[in-house]
């Protein structure tokens, strides 16, 4: 579930680990907002109340339109409001090592954005 750098403009996914505990990398590029999009599954595939799920997807919609927007210092202040959401749900609501994956995959493109 987590993003890593790519290139200057693009990341690629990690998108899971096969038995032998070695990582299945989807090499194709994707942009910041592309890797957002990816998240906001993420947060759905969790069965969250839907208040909940709600605010976390919300939040990252609206980074996507902030990055589609080219308002990328907007777009990482979304991405730390997120972080700062999902450390609160951690261990309660979410479960900690999902809410681990979710942190580390955001905070992976606010790296590359600079942020």
């Amino acid at each position: 579930m987590k993003t890593r750098r790519y290139s200057e403009t693009q990341v690629f996914r990690i998108l899971q680990e096969v038995d032998s505990g070695t990582p299945v990398v989807d090499t194709t590029p994707q942009t910041p907002a592309q890797a957002t999009q990816n998240i906001i599954a993420d947060v759905q595939d969790l069965d969250l109340p839907s208040g909940m799920e709600n605010s976390l997807v919300s939040t990252l919609e609206s980074t996507v339109k902030s990055l589609e927007n080219g308002q990328e210092k907007a777009a990482v202040n979304k991405l730390k409001a997120f972080v700062h959401q999902v450390e609160a749900l951690s261990g309660k609501k979410v479960d900690s090592d999902d809410a681990q994956q979710l942190i580390r995959a955001v905070e992976e493109i606010i790296a590359f954005l600079g942020g």
